[in-house]
């Protein structure tokens, strides 16, 4: 009898969504050793934190949403509140944070992206396709919320509109992840931490002056749709 251990993992899968995924033991360990010899010259840290265990807490009550408290973070997130910094500063000791450019929070995420996208412009590459699935994810999480707002807690036609006026803005963050993959996939070289960075300047130069445009402009929407939606969340009743 052949015994096949199983490990339960969550991460990108083949099509870099963000998902629970299944592995057999022994190729995720193999896998992990392979990836940690590739990954270890353009990010230093996977050889210390290339995977996170997490384990699952016992959920005997029903979670306690509130709306209000809901708008409240979104409010943070849009100053830029660096309230939460601890998680970061737990994450990363202060010696490796030293090495690194200053911590952005919040809304401000855009202006760093677009700080390094400008950098792949004046040929340093320090912007992969993570950095994009991000922006992206990041958004998605926002707007999962306020579905579940809307379709538990009610709210108003103009509240509606603005949800679905987020998911054009989520939909715009999407292009951009979707074109990174491609360009990743274009690439050719899946050995690489950033196949993208093997792609002629030529063809890369228009398509992250393009990006660098697109996320001024979703910063800019996004701030105004999210502070009304606030607004919106901050008057209702749990």
């Amino acid at each position: 009898m052949i015994t096949v251990e199983k490990i339960m993992a969550i991460g990108f899968d083949s099509e870099r969504l963000f998902t629970h995924i299944e592995f057999d033991y022994n190729d995720f360990a193999k896998a992990y050793e392979k990836g940690k010899v590739n990954c270890s010259e353009f990010i230093t840290w996977v050889d210390e934190r290339a995977v996170q265990t997490l384990r699952p807490k016992d959920i005997r009550d029903e979670y306690h949403f509130e709306p209000k408290y809901f708008g409240e973070q979104l409010e943070k997130y849009l100053i830029s509140s660096d309230a939460d910094s601890e998680i970061v500063y737990d994450f990363a000791s202060s010696e490796e944070l030293k090495k690194c450019d200053p911590v952005r929070f919040g809304i401000d995420y855009h202006d760093a992206l677009i700080h390094h996208i400008q950098n792949v412009l004046n040929g340093n590459f320090t912007v992969y396709y993570n950095c994009f699935h991000l922006l992206y994810e990041h958004k998605k999480g926002i707007l999962d919320r306020l579905q579940y707002i809307f379709e538990t807690y009610g709210g108003t036609e103009e509240l509606k509109g603005l949800i679905d006026e987020y998911s054009k803005i989520l939909a715009r963050a999407n292009a951009i992840r979707l074109k990174a993959f491609e360009m990743d996939c274009v690439a050719e070289n899946p050995e690489h931490v950033s196949p993208m960075q093997k792609l002629p300047y030529e063809y890369i130069k228009p398509i992250m002056e393009n990006f660098i445009d697109e996320i001024r402009l979703i910063k800019s929407e996004e701030h105004g749709v999210l502070k009304q939606i606030a607004s919106f969340l901050s008057a209702m009743n749990s």
